[in-house]
């Protein structure tokens, strides 16, 4: 109804909208993010019809180094998270998301108890890929000197 009332009148309410997200008056007031805003849209859409359009899924793989042992595990999601800390643009974003991590010292794997905590290396991939893909930018960012939340508000250029 809405979104109906924004294509064809000047104005629109958007009572109607806020209640099928289960927003009561009160919500209504408080500042929600756009990604929490996404979800539940999402959310009500899947409820409602076919939404297997967003369906991803990334693959975390994890190979130890010093043994054969690999571990895979797929997971679906519908929109996907990228890391914008230090990138410049979207593509530096998805080579950071493909990176291999290190996993060693205090973070060493554990490959059960046939070998135990092991160094090994992790990477992620998107194993299927949507027809639709909804790309979350983690704008926010952790600063453990001082212990705080801090927002990443550099420009990211994107095709």
């Amino acid at each position: 109804e809405t979104f109906y009332d924004l294509m064809t009148k000047p104005t629109a309410s958007t009572r109607v909208l806020t209640s099928s997200f289960g927003y009561n008056t009160q919500e209504v007031l408080v500042q929600h993010d756009l990604h929490e805003l996404s979800r539940l849209l999402l959310d009500k859409i899947e409820k409602d019809g076919d939404c297997s359009i967003f369906d991803l899924k990334v693959t975390t793989r994890i190979a130890c180094l010093n043994v054969e042992y690999t571990s895979e595990r797929p997971e679906p999601f519908s929109d996907f998270g990228l890391d914008v800390d230090g990138c410049s643009t979207l593509s530096q974003s998805l080579d950071k998301f493909a990176e291999k991590e290190r996993l060693d010292g205090d973070n060493k794997y554990d490959a059960g108890e046939l070998h135990g905590k092991q160094d090994a290396e992790m990477f992620r991939k998107i194993s299927v890929c949507p027809k639709v893909l909804n790309i979350h930018l983690k704008r926010f960012g952790f600063d453990y000197t001082t212990m705080t939340h801090n927002k990443i508000s550099t420009p990211l250029e994107f095709p």
